[in-house]
């Protein structure tokens, strides 16, 4: 995917924030492809990513995620004529429980620290089209278990997208909401502005290939920023077997990190698996299946 900016990578500021897993990669395609959400697809996942999405969005999609043997992520979305459901499951050790001042980056979450951390976020939303853009909303509920604190909160989603020409854009306002209280300290959740352009499936010979790319904008200042390119092969009808390779740039340390995945689609099921890099603590493994 082309990028429709063009970002300046800084470091974030020392600030950290309450339920981290909202500023993870969220679904197995996209992190193959840098956490660029591909903006041309129907995956229910769209619901973690961009509401409008959901107006084409089908099927549902189970996923787990392991960081270097230290953190796990469970994940499940659904949807159906426009509204969408999802939950996020995510388990991991800190270094304190004062997150604000030791804000979380993919080092932290793949060590074994002192504290344990446990977020679990239930989220809703609807898509639709209207005057030839695709619009929606999403709600959201947020836990959060930080050693023996507890804490609790709701945010909102906005998107928009909109197909010109074989371009995918879409812009999306993600955890709107008030600051959750964990213990004595304020922590505030995750706002974050995003920004995507996807290509549509082009024929090359017997490939299918896309690009797409995103850039968010988080609460912190910081700029995280991907994209990727997936090339597919499907020698019959029903069976496509797919390979994608992208970065992904987390300022939080500022490092660039390298990402690859692939599919197998039989019919109406998809096995999804994706790789990032997140040296020198080690790597994360995604993998999910999608039924339609």
């Amino acid at each position: 995917m082309l990028t429709i900016l063009a970002p300046q990578f800084t470091t974030a500021q020392n600030e950290g924030s309450a339920a981290f897993v909202l500023e993870l990669p969220a679904n197995t395609r996209a992190l193959g492809l840098g956490n660029a959400y591909v903006l041309s697809g129907n995956n229910p996942d769209a619901i973690f990513y961009n509401p409008a999405l959901l107006e084409r969005a089908t099927g549902s999609s189970f996923s787990i995620q392991r960081y270097a043997g230290a953190a796990t992520l469970l994940s499940a979305s659904s949807s159906i004529n426009g509204f969408g459901f999802g939950v996020q499951a995510f388990t991991y050790a800190a270094v304190s429980a004062d997150l604000l001042a030791n804000p979380v980056g993919f080092g932290e979450i793949a060590t074994d620290n002192p504290t344990a951390v446990a977020e679990l976020i239930t989220s809703i939303g609807y898509g639709a089209e209207l005057f030839g853009f695709q619009i929606g909303i999403g709600a959201k509920w947020i836990q959060q278990r930080v050693g023996g604190a507890r804490a609790a909160g709701l945010a909102a989603d906005l998107g928009v997208a909109r197909e010109i020409g074989f371009l995918n854009v879409g812009v999306a306002i993600q955890h709107v909401g008030p600051d959750m209280t964990v213990g004595a300290i304020d922590l505030p959740i995750p706002m974050r502005l995003g920004v995507g352009l996807s290509t549509d499936v082009e024929q090359l010979g017997p490939l299918d290939v896309a690009l797409t790319t995103a850039v968010f904008r988080q609460h912190d200042g910081g700029i995280m920023a991907g994209g990727g390119l997936e090339v597919a092969f499907w020698p019959i009808a029903g069976r496509t077997f797919t390979g994608r390779i992208g970065g992904l740039h987390e300022p939080h340390t500022g490092k660039f990190y390298f990402t690859f995945g692939g599919a197998i689609r039989l019919d109406n099921v998809t096995a999804d698996y994706a790789f990032q890099d997140i040296s020198p603590a080690g790597s994360g493994h995604r993998a999910s299946v999608r039924w339609r």
